[in-house]
């Protein structure tokens, strides 16, 4: 749980009207393991929808339980962004939610790999990929 606490970012104060969480991947790649599921994005629309950072925690993700609330329960404002990085590909989708919440995904591969950029238009809520060379 501790990993998790400390690479889950929930940008407390909303940047630009925003609401951003990111996660360091492991969460994603742990229930991509463990399902049917290939694509991040898609596993990004389970966690949304179950509203759950870990859902696998403390089954295959260490943790431990809490007196009063769940830290890892997705609560309070819907995130307009949820970016996780450490993935194979890179991905961006939209997911719309029962309320009409509206989060765009992001899937971040790892830059040692890839040399891939990801880059997000916050006004236009755009992403973009700039890919590095040492040629």
């Amino acid at each position: 749980l501790q990993w998790l606490i400390s690479e889950q970012i929930h940008v407390g104060v909303p940047y630009d009207e925003k609401h951003i969480t990111l996660f360091q991947g492991q969460n994603v790649s742990d229930l991509r393991r463990l399902s049917a599921l290939n694509s991040s994005c898609e596993v990004m629309k389970h966690i949304l929808r179950w509203q759950h950072s870990a859902p696998t925690c403390p089954d295959t993700v260490d943790g431990f339980p809490f007196d009063t609330r769940d830290p890892l329960v997705i609560d309070g404002e819907f995130p307009h962004v949820m970016v996780t990085g450490n993935q194979p590909l890179p991905e961006s989708q939209w997911y719309e939610g029962n309320n009409g919440e509206r989060c765009l995904m992001i899937s971040v591969p790892r830059f040692s790999k890839t040399q891939l950029l990801v880059l997000l238009d916050l006004d236009a809520m755009e992403v973009m990929y700039e890919h590095f060379s040492v040629e």
